[in-house]
């Protein structure tokens, strides 16, 4: 049977945990949706066409309009194959830190920084404010923003659940179930292997497929090139235990000019040099956009 997957940057990892837990299928994982461009559009749609099921990634309309591959829609896809898409949902969970987003130019494309393409919504108001890195800094304990919104676990999994709504696979159970036994995300939008392994269980169950879930980890790699440690406010508020070291595995910015950031490589920061590099980012910018 050839299964073939479309979604993020967490799919070639559920695939390869699907190929381990089902070496008799034919498991494919298409290039990650947000990499794809127009001219991508119609040999993604003939690879999806030759499998025997589709495991979709939840992807709205507007997010692919906007990128002119309106035909790779959660709801576009459906129509397309009738009774052999599956569904499921991005495994996001911005509850360990609650303002990490992407910063996006006119055309959405992400504008990078010292933690690749991610940005610390408390350290971007800063700047806007006028105060200095060294007060942004201080904000990275997060008791403001755990002052303004007292749950974010709550928040975090009701927002999950929301878009599990629009899907065929349930992952809320299990994150609620572990979610303050250690730090399941490396980013919101970067998972845990065991949560993607559960994913891909999860996946095997609503398609109806034989998976081993013994034999399809431990996976090779992880979704840890950027890894950000939870607020010491949050944790404190649930019971847990501080993140070991708390710094930030982001990467080195080479070039930061009108409109454009260039990084590459790995580099560790503390909160205070990680504001620093944000502030000279922000710095050789021409303008901020809004968000």
């Amino acid at each position: 049977m050839h299964i073939a997957l479309l979604g993020n940057c967490q799919v070639p990892l559920i695939a390869e945990a699907l190929r381990r837990g089902s070496p008799r299928l034919h498991v494919e994982a298409i290039r990650e949706i947000h990499l794809l461009g127009p001219a991508d559009e119609p040999e993604a749609l003939a690879r999806l066409a030759r499998a025997d099921v589709v495991l979709c990634q939840r992807v709205t309309h507007h997010f692919t309009d906007a990128r002119g591959i309106p035909g790779l829609s959660t709801t576009a896809l459906a129509k397309r194959f009738p009774g052999r898409v599956v569904t499921f949902p991005n495994l996001y969970f911005g509850g360990y830190a609650p303002d990490v987003r992407h910063l996006l130019t006119d055309g959405l494309q992400p504008i990078g920084g010292p933690l690749g393409d991610y940005h610390i919504g408390q350290v971007l108001d800063a700047y806007r404010r006028g105060d200095t890195a060294a007060t942004a800094a201080v904000r990275l304990d997060g008791e403001e923003l755990l002052a303004a919104a007292p749950d974010p676990f709550a928040i975090a999994l009701e927002q999950i659940r929301a878009r599990e709504k629009d899907t065929d696979v349930v992952i809320s159970d299990v994150i609620r179930r572990i979610m303050r036994s250690g730090r399941h995300f490396h980013t919101p939008n970067h998972p845990s292997n065991l949560l993607l392994l559960w994913m891909a269980m999860r996946l095997a169950q609503a398609a109806r497929l034989d998976f081993d879930p013994g034999t399809a980890g431990p996976l090779p790699t992880a979704l840890d090139q950027i890894d950000l440690p939870a607020y010491p406010a949050i944790l404190r508020r649930y019971g847990m235990a501080p993140d070991a070291g708390a710094a930030y595995r982001g990467v080195s910015v080479i070039e930061a000019a009108a409109g454009r950031v260039r990084y590459s490589g790995t580099q560790t920061y503390d909160a205070a040099q990680l504001t620093e590099a944000f502030y000279r980012v922000y710095d050789a910018l021409d303008a901020l956009p809004p968000g």
